[in-house]
């Protein structure tokens, strides 16, 4: 009978154990998967805020390439070149993205308003990263590219 009894309060034992076991892993599991789900949302954020930076930089790339190459158009109709712009623009919300220039810069780095034969042209590119986690700040991100105007440009091309 004793060995019944000691078998029986084992048995209690183990079963109470299992049960607070379980509890116990839920709990860890939930500290844990918190915390790794906001480092999954973090890296994916970071890597979407790094594309979008390098997709500003290159539609500014793009965008001065293009007005080097076609100045006269793209001085008579800036928002022929804003829409090119934006055009190349994949991830990043359109509707946040402001395109400035064509800028033909002078001898001294001002922008005087009139184009030549190889000189430089400059165009900026502006676009607002939002995240998608709302305690994350927008970013502003800002862009400028600089090229030369092609020497076959004829100024008195239209």
């Amino acid at each position: 009978m004793q060995l019944s009894t000691k078998q029986n309060c084992m048995k209690r034992v183990q079963r109470s154990v299992r049960l607070v076991t379980r509890g116990q892993a839920a709990v860890e599991f939930a500290l844990a998967g918190t915390v790794l789900i906001a480092l999954l949302f973090g890296v994916l954020e970071v890597g979407r805020m790094m594309f979008i930076n390098s997709e500003v930089e290159n539609a500014a790339r793009e965008g001065a390439q293009l007005a080097a190459l076609n100045p006269r158009l793209y001085q008579q109709d800036p928002g022929a070149l804003a829409v090119a712009v934006k055009n190349k623009m994949v991830l990043t919300d359109r509707s946040t993205v402001t395109v400035s220039g064509p800028c033909f810069l002078d001898n001294a780095g001002g922008c005087n308003g009139s184009f030549c034969t190889f000189c430089k042209v400059q165009v900026s590119v502006t676009a607002k990263w939002v995240s998608f986690v709302s305690f994350i700040p927008d970013v502003p991100m800002r862009a400028s590219s600089v090229k030369i105007v092609e020497g076959r440009v004829d100024p008195g091309a239209p």
